[in-house]
């Protein structure tokens, strides 16, 4: 009798041994999984922070760009003032107040 409950626990003992086995290989399965769309998904997070970086606007007037105003709109051309109007320039730092005395 307790012969075969040695049996019994023995194969019950290798049936859990296998079930751990397996849970364990699936739980590291689905670590690495989660591991690697994690490292991509922080790699494009990297390429897109770095994209909108060099787009800033205030980054681009950091290197001495300046944005000018007439009338609160974007002077993007030099045929949409006249001498004498009056613009402002937008610096990294802040604006300035000027008057066209020339344009070429």
């Amino acid at each position: 009798m307790a012969t075969n409950a040695n049996k019994i626990v023995g194969a019950l003992s290798a049936k859990v041994d296998l079930l751990l086995f397996d849970t364990k290989n699936q739980i590291s399965a689905q670590y690495r999984l989660v591991s690697d769309l994690l490292s991509n998904n922080e790699y494009e997070f990297k390429i897109a922070s770095n994209s909108l970086d060099k787009a800033s606007p205030l980054k681009i007037l950091s290197k001495g760009y300046a944005k000018v105003l007439k009338c609160g709109e974007d002077v993007v051309g030099v045929d949409e003032v006249q001498v004498g109007d009056r613009v402002k320039i937008v610096l990294s730092d802040g604006m300035i107040g000027a008057t066209v005395t020339d344009k070429e």
